[in-house]
């Protein structure tokens, strides 16, 4: 409910109109009679954020960003003991079946940002799409090499963020509840709802609103229409809207021109480190190897921001750096040695362990980082690769060496010269006797 005396005798002509409780009537007055003693202009344009710190409750969002710590933090106050710790069930209970929305905020579930009626999925487990956010803004610089919209990522958040907080939530947290809720108590109490003393709750409701006002500034970095409907949604519900009387809202509504964001690089179709596969291919890439929340996240995020990765490689290895001094081929003669030593420089993690597989026999070898296999034979032909591991999930890999054993020793080679050259010297003793 927008804080103004028209705002108010609309709403004073809905309570005429709508079957509502009296109990719920008495609120909706209450709070309009809040409204009309309350200061219109509330909302702000805050602040510059540098160098600020917590309370986290302020007109800023601090990093590091944790989602998944903030989706699970509100869900426990959501929910009553044992299951949670129960602070603001309250909440829950007045908001019936909508409540779900809230309740499906756990981090290894949520899926609220898809077409449809809310929760809908997307097809992208929330926690993923967050921490590819997350991953930027709390490393900045780091990826600047993907686009100038890494640079303005943070910038983007910081502006949703205050926008969704100063409209009217933070006057919800920090005016109105603490001045009403005396008066919510005893009302609440006649629809069987148990509102505990403001002393109990207050910690809870000065964390979790602006935790989900965080989360509703990064659905609104992802952009797309769909998450920004399902943010219009969920902030309705934290308004309060449709609860005491239809169309009318404790707060203002928010709406999703309050926000903006990068939905060609963040959204499900979108393609955050411009390498031709979008985000929503590389996260069923990652799925795919049963990796879930929050396990899976990092690497998805790999994948998400490195066009060097798609979400096939083995969850959370680097790309390979390349082994050198290796030969670029090897043509022997059955009996002979196959001899290679690997260097993996470019490692520098722990202990480095070798594998060489040969394209057919498959591992062959010790671990080390010399191969040398003797008396070899004509099954050997084909090609010898090195992969090196330093234990860290870093490895280094050589070219693919060709390897080709003759049954007997080339012409081209070693011996093979020297018998040529044995029958050219003979051919031309034979002509000079010839010749005499």
């Amino acid at each position: 409910m927008a804080c103004n005396e028209k705002a108010a005798g609309q709403k004073v002509a809905i309570l005429e109109r709508e079957g509502m409780s009296i109990m719920k009537k008495m609120l909706v007055l209450s709070v309009m009679a809040a409204c009309l003693l309350a200061p219109v202009a509330l909302a702000q344009t805050p602040a510059a954020c540098t160098g600020a710190v917590a309370p986290a409750y302020n007109n800023c969002y601090t990093v590091p960003v944790d989602s998944c710590m903030s989706m699970d933090r509100a869900v426990a106050y959501f929910v009553a003991p044992p299951g949670g710790t129960g602070e603001l069930s309250w909440l829950a209970d007045l908001l019936g079946e909508d409540a779900a929305i809230l309740l499906g905020l756990q981090c290894e579930i949520a899926d609220i940002n898809g077409a449809g009626e809310l929760p809908a999925p997307n097809g992208m487990l929330d926690a993923f799409e967050f921490g590819l956010i997350e991953e930027v803004l709390n490393n900045p610089g780091t990826y600047s090499s993907l686009g100038a919209w890494t640079g303005q990522l943070a910038d983007q958040m910081q502006y949703n963020y205050q926008q969704l907080w100063t409209t009217g939530m933070n006057n919800l947290v920090f005016s109105q509840l603490p001045m009403l809720w005396g008066m919510l108590t005893s009302i609440l109490a006649g629809e069987g709802i148990t509102v505990p003393p403001y002393a109990t709750c207050s910690e809870a409701i000065n964390t979790v609103f602006p935790d989900l006002m965080k989360l509703l500034a990064e659905y609104g970095l992802i952009g797309d229409t769909d998450t920004l409907a399902a943010l219009v949604e969920v902030g309705g519900l934290l308004a309060l809207c449709d609860i005491l009387a239809q169309g009318s809202c404790l707060v203002t509504d928010l709406h999703a021109e309050l926000v903006a964001g990068f939905p060609t690089k963040l959204a499900p179709t979108g393609d955050a480190d411009g390498d031709g596969v979008t985000n929503i291919t590389e996260y069923n890439n990652v799925m795919a190897q049963q990796k879930a929340a929050p396990a899976g996240v990092e690497c998805y995020v790999d994948a998400a921001l490195n066009p060097a990765l798609n979400g096939t490689e083995e969850c959370g290895a680097e790309p390979p750096c390349a082994a050198t001094s290796v030969p670029s081929m090897i043509t022997i003669a059955a009996g002979q040695a196959i001899d290679i030593t690997g260097n993996a420089g470019c490692l520098t993690g722990g202990t480095i362990t070798w594998t060489w597989t040969h394209s057919v026999k498959g591992v062959i070898g010790g671990s080390g980082s010399r191969l040398l296999v003797t008396n070899v034979d004509t099954s050997y032909n084909g090609t010898i690769t090195g992969l090196a591991d330093d234990g860290t999930k870093a490895t280094a890999v050589t070219p693919a060496i060709p390897i080709t054993v003759y049954a007997s020793a080339p012409l081209a080679g070693g011996l093979g010269l020297g018998l040529l050259a044995g029958v050219c010297a003979l051919g031309g003793a034979l002509s000079i006797r010839r010749k005499r």
